[in-house]
């Protein structure tokens, strides 16, 4: 049971000395001993499974690492004919966790030594972001 609940928190925690990630989640669930869960609402489709544990959708993982002590992350869906909540936790939440925050990591230390950041994402994902043409994956795919 998780007995407290904040909804639409704003949360903001140092990841490594001079460098803090910040985020809103829309629910964090807390039981008696400390855990937390993590809950994200959606109007359209969830991320696929695959995309967390390879590391390429990072929202869930970003929220666990921003409230801390979190044993699970859900993807409910607000849709009428929605199935079960997607539920990550355990092994997979860890792992996806650490190579977030690993990532993370490796790119700040990166960017304070200058060094040039080439665009990430397959192409599924990039068909419908929103930096699409700022970004110029293609550009940097070419060299």
């Amino acid at each position: 049971a998780w007995p407290q609940v904040l909804a639409e928190e704003w949360l903001e925690r140092e990841l490594a000395p001079g460098l803090r990630i910040k985020g809103r989640v829309d629910r964090l669930e807390r039981n008696a001993r400390g855990e937390q869960a993590v809950v994200d609402y959606k109007t359209g489709q969830a991320p696929r499974r695959d995309d967390i544990e390879s590391g390429e959708d990072i929202q869930a993982t970003h929220y666990a690492l921003l409230a801390g002590n979190v044993v699970q992350v859900e993807y409910l869906s607000l849709k009428r004919d929605a199935k079960e909540p997607d539920v990550i936790d355990g092994e997979t939440l860890v792992t996806a966790q650490q190579g977030v925050r690993g990532r993370l990591l490796r790119l700040n230390a990166a960017l304070n030594q200058a060094a040039a950041m080439p665009a990430q994402g397959d192409e599924t994902t990039c068909e419908y972001c929103d930096y699409r043409g700022i970004c110029r994956k293609g550009a940097w795919a070419d060299g």
